[in-house]
């Protein structure tokens, strides 16, 4: 098996900022409030080594928004497992390390822990080359801790992800049979599996039935429409992978109707190059993931380059060239 390279989507620092103080956060909660959000959703870097972890998502809570969390399971003990019972659902980060048995894993220990205080735990699997050897393993893990939902997540070229995607990235090959492998497993280990929509163009190349994308939770890019990343400083944008910013949290509801960074995301389509142009899954798949665009072709405005369908394309017009 490969070796497992270790990164982090935020480039996080052992001596990095915590950033927003708690004043600053009960005020963005207080204005997401007012503007009827109904679920934060606590990631990172890692959401656990904040001390005040639990009085922000117990303030979300007396808000009216439901709090979820991602965490690698590191700084997760007895005593912190009762105090996720705050949260709707904590989904761990699970990586198979070689020659490391499960049981020594830090995330093997918090589901363990978690799951002795009743929290409601799901998984979280970032899907690449790397990783895809242990797909099977990961739904058989997860069926066996009597876990039902797995989030299957796609590798992105972000922070220090950006020095291993070349070589860890899935081929066109193993993008297109992703979905057929993961339909079988799905079946055979009876889990709830996700997908986050950057998936979306690779599992349409398939056709598949609605209903089967509605298993999946499948929809195209969400972001700016109803999905947005807070960071660690207090900055607004689409999506927690793509480049710029619509402006400062606190000032969310003035930037939400007409920020420009946020249109961006939802009128892509209505200017959409070929392929997607002449795509019958245009609408739902809305180009693919843009942020993942932006990173590898330096424009925002282009179709996913890892789209089958694009794939497909380019090949064809590169012939007659």
């Amino acid at each position: 098996m490969p070796k497992t390279i270790p990164f982090c989507y935020t480039e996080s620092k052992l001596d990095g900022d915590e950033g927003l103080s708690l004043v600053d956060i009960k005020e963005i909660i207080d204005k997401l409030s007012q503007m009827k959000v109904f679920s934060i959703a606590f990631g990172g870097g890692e959401p656990f080594s904040r001390k005040d972890i639990f009085e922000i998502a117990k303030y979300a809570r007396e808000k009216g928004i439901t709090p979820t969390a991602t965490t690698n399971g590191f700084f997760i003990n007895s005593q912190n497992a009762e105090n996720c019972q705050i949260f709707n659902v904590i989904h761990v980060s699970v990586n198979f390390l070689e020659n490391i048995p499960i049981e020594k894993t830090s995330w093997h220990q918090a589901i363990t822990l978690l799951k002795k205080a009743k929290v409601r735990v799901g998984i979280n699997f970032i899907v690449s080359k790397q990783s895809l050897p242990f797909l099977e393993k990961v739904c058989q893990y997860a069926k066996s801790q009597k876990i039902k939902d797995v989030l299957f997540l796609r590798l992105k070229p972000k922070g220090r992800g950006k020095n291993f995607y070349s070589q860890f990235k899935l081929s066109n090959e193993e993008n297109i049979s992703l979905f057929p492998l993961l339909r079988k497993l799905v079946k055979k280990y009876k889990i709830h599996p996700m997908l986050d929509c950057s998936f979306l163009p690779i599992f349409y190349y398939h056709r598949p039935k609605r209903k089967f994308l509605g298993f999946f939770g499948l929809d195209g890019c969400v972001g700016g429409n109803y999905f947005v990343e807070i960071d660690w400083q207090g900055r607004v944008r689409a999506c927690s992978f793509c480049q710029g910013f619509a402006g400062e949290a606190k000032e969310i509801d003035k930037i939400w109707e007409d920020s420009p960074h946020f249109l961006s995301f939802r009128e892509w389509a209505k200017n959409a190059p070929l392929p997607c142009r002449n795509c019958e899954f245009l609408e739902n798949c809305k180009g693919g993931c843009h942020a993942l665009t932006q990173e590898l072709t330096g424009d925002f405005y282009q179709p996913d380059p890892e789209c089958p369908f694009v794939v497909e394309f380019k090949r064809k017009r590169d012939k007659f060239l």
